[in-house]
């Protein structure tokens, strides 16, 4: 899921040419946190993960940050410092 905040730019153009699980195409900036709520909400899956377009990860990232979760209570925040 990507949510495209009113580009005015060729990044629409882009983002659809790509195999992504959604889009949202803003017509206007809205903001940070709302672009992440109307991603999160599309998406209603077991786990979400919220990040910007200039994060960097590392080679198994994603099971190392849902692992421990799996194995605790049921509400969980993980996130990076």
């Amino acid at each position: 899921m990507v949510v495209d905040n009113g580009s005015l730019d060729e990044t629409r153009s882009y983002l659809e040419s790509l195999p992504l699980g959604g889009r949202i195409f803003n017509k206007a900036n809205l903001g940070c946190g709302v672009a992440w709520n109307q991603g999160a909400l599309a998406l209603q899956t077991e786990w979400t993960i919220i990040m910007n377009n200039d994060v960097l990860v590392s080679h198994g990232w994603i099971e190392n940050m849902i692992t421990p979760p799996n194995r605790m209570a049921e509400n969980y925040l993980a996130g990076t410092y």
